[in-house]
């Protein structure tokens, strides 16, 4: 290939560009490409950007086409200019031809070099938007925070960080960090290191007085280059809140336990989280061996289903009272409560179940020696234990080959001589009235004398 002046079109043509967002190119007189080398994204462009194609292997400038910027600027050059301008998507190609000169100072030709900064403004627009969505997450958190290179040279810090070390933006940024923040101590116990990160704690007197903890981990990302994050706890206002905390708490036992009506609060599960001296007490049992236990453990089987419907109903948001629920305390008497249900909103919006017992109606186990004659038919008597047992009405029918009218009839009696309203109530005046004994499961109704 010949010579334009001192410019060799094969030197050119063997640079290891191909891997490069650069491209450098010759051409005649005539606008035509002596040589192309380097991006494919790049001789792309160009060959379809103000290029025709004369010829079939032939690739020139269109100079019919002049106020096209990639033409303009050949044209200028080819007049002895040296010109740069950008082209592209964005403006993002950074272009630049020059005349070449033969020995007489004449125009033999053009060279052309560009270079595609849109990898470049992508990274940079990356990095931006992270450090600004880092930024943004530093100051939205409430503990002092601290990113530092691998010298220990602060790059950014939240608020909470310059109040605790008494100092301004300009007085910490692109420093090492000092007093009242100490340099880096020993690795910490109990946190694990990973050939990636480091661990290292330290406790620390704040510019205010406050005590704080610091927990800084070192990161090395897949270049080598470490990076530290500080984030400290302020010890004297976890405290602060402790203390406060223990005292509302004391308040609320206090006030809990003093109140006349038996309460307690029971979880998501059923188990009892609190109970006041007063539920305890009806249920002959301390706080300490009550707290914790399922509250169907001091409920009698008879109850436990439509208890069990009812806690759901107010864990729902609906206050509910259900008569009649048959307690099982420890060594004591059965009692006979009605009990009114409340949702309970604890810390977090953490919701509970808070009972009030307000009916309380001991009685005591009956046999018949020493009670008085009060006894029910065979018929009534398996309904009652059917029901008691937790039953359907459709499942006593069957059992009992029964129509459904004919137990609604046996039901509406035994309503009547036993003074309830409902099922439930049935089960429970069944039990005060001495027909079933509290110790005796599956319950068995005490027939008439003969």
């Amino acid at each position: 290939m010949s010579n334009y002046g001192h410019m060799n079109f094969d030197t050119i043509s063997s640079l290891p560009l191909s891997g490069f967002p650069v491209r450098v190119w010759m051409t005649d007189l005539e606008l035509r490409l002596v040589t192309s080398i380097g991006s494919p994204g790049l001789d792309q462009h160009f060959s379809t950007s103000g290029i025709a194609v004369s010829g079939r292997e032939e690739v020139a400038y269109d100079v019919e086409y002049p106020q096209h910027p990639d033409v303009f600027a050949h044209l200028r050059a080819r007049n002895g200019e040296r010109v740069t301008w950008r082209t592209g998507p964005e403006g993002r190609i950074h272009a630049c031809v020059a005349p070449i000169f033969s020995a007489d100072k004449q125009v033999t030709g053009i060279i052309g070099f560009a270079v595609d900064y849109g990898r470049e403004a992508d990274e940079e627009r990356r990095r931006r938007s992270v450090e600004s969505l880092l930024r943004h997450l530093l100051q939205a958190f409430p503990s002092p925070v601290s990113v530092m290179d691998g010298d220990g040279r602060v790059m950014l810090v939240n608020a909470a960080y310059l109040h605790a070390v008494g100092k301004s933006e300009d007085e910490v940024v692109a420093r090492s960090e000092q007093p009242p923040v100490p340099a880096l101590p020993s690795p910490a116990h109990g946190l694990p290191d990973s050939p990636m990160s480091t661990n290292h704690q330290s406790n620390w007197i704040g510019a205010n007085g406050e005590s704080f903890q610091s927990q800084i981990v070192s990161v090395k990302n897949a270049g080598g280059m470490e990076i530290s994050l500080h984030v400290a706890s302020d010890l004297t206002r976890e405290e602060a809140l402790r203390v406060e905390l223990e005292k509302y708490s004391r308040h609320f036992d206090l006030i809990f336990d003093v109140a006349g009506r038996p309460l307690a609060i029971l979880g998501d599960a059923g188990e009892i989280e609190q109970a006041n001296r007063a539920f305890a007490g009806i249920l002959n049992v301390s706080k300490g061996k009550l707290l914790g236990t399922s509250i169907d453990r001091w409920i009698g089987a008879s109850s436990r289903t439509n208890f069990g419907v009812i806690r759901r109903s107010v864990q729902a948001g609906d206050p509910s009272r259900l008569n009649g629920v048959l307690l099982q305390g420890e060594n004591a008497p059965g009692l006979l409560a009605n009990i009114s249900a409340f949702r309970f909103i604890g810390l977090g919006d953490s919701s509970s179940v808070l009972i009030a017992i307000d009916e309380v109606d001991q009685f005591r186990d009956q046999t018949p020696t020493t009670r008085a004659s009060l006894a029910v038919q065979e018929i009534d008597a398996r309904i009652l234990e059917l029901l008691a047992a937790g039953h359907s009405n459709s499942e006593i029918s069957f059992m009992l080959r029964l129509s459904r009218q004919g137990l609604d009839y046996r039901l509406k009696l035994l309503r009547v001589q036993l003074d309830a309203s409902s099922r439930g109530e049935l089960v429970a005046r069944a039990y005060s009235l001495g027909l079933f004994s509290i110790s005796q499961w599956p319950p068995v109704c005490r027939r008439p004398e003969k």
